[in-house]
């Protein structure tokens, strides 16, 4: 029945307004719009096929044309069918603060880090080791150092950020320089 009135194929439908057919309304939104099927087996069981969006209304009756559904479009199918055989790649325990496996710093990215996945850095290809510093947070550090003090646990150490005083600095010498190439090729041209 679902199909005898396909607002977009594949998407969304109307189903209701028939003698004997159930009626949805109002705080039914949401709600799972089920269908039978023939398993491989030949048993007979029911399925989410899609989600109740709205109703029809009317004057008389709130409820009184039927129902609009929304679809599990197959390219949803598709999606949740891959998302079921998703494989966590930070399991076994790996979280943003990471830890130690010799000197191999290992941490969980997480969504401020451009998504989920085991982060690992060799620490011994900087000559360093990995270490905890005082927050618990895995980090490269100097072999013999103490990170528990005011270590950092960046894979390359922070930079403090220019002041105000050297950003002008920095653009007036690339203008003078600038300034200078212009005027010796001026000078070049009389």
């Amino acid at each position: 029945m679902w199909d005898t009135s396909a607002l977009a194929a594949d998407y969304a439908m109307h189903l209701g307004n028939r003698a004997g057919d159930s009626q949805d309304c109002h705080g039914d939104s949401g709600g799972p719009l089920l269908r039978s099927v023939i398993g491989s087996d030949g048993k007979k069981t029911l399925e989410i096929f899609g989600v109740l969006s709205g109703g029809l209304g009317s004057a008389d009756k709130a409820c009184a044309f039927g129902n609009i559904y929304s679809a599990i479009a197959p390219s949803t199918r598709t999606f949740l069918a891959s998302a079921a055989t998703y494989t966590d790649p930070c399991a076994g325990g790996y979280t943003p603060a990471g830890s130690c496996e010799g000197d191999i710093a290992k941490r969980c990215t997480d969504k401020w880090d451009g998504g989920r996945s085991l982060a690992a850095v060799d620490c011994s290809g900087r000559g360093q080791t990995c270490m905890l510093d005082a927050n618990k947070h895995a980090g490269c550090f100097d072999v013999g150092s103490d990170p528990s003090g005011a270590g950092t646990t960046q894979p390359f150490p922070a930079q403090a950020a220019p002041s105000l005083t050297q950003i002008r600095a920095g653009v007036i010498k690339q203008f003078s320089r600038h300034n200078d190439a212009l005027t010796m090729k001026l000078d070049a041209a009389k």
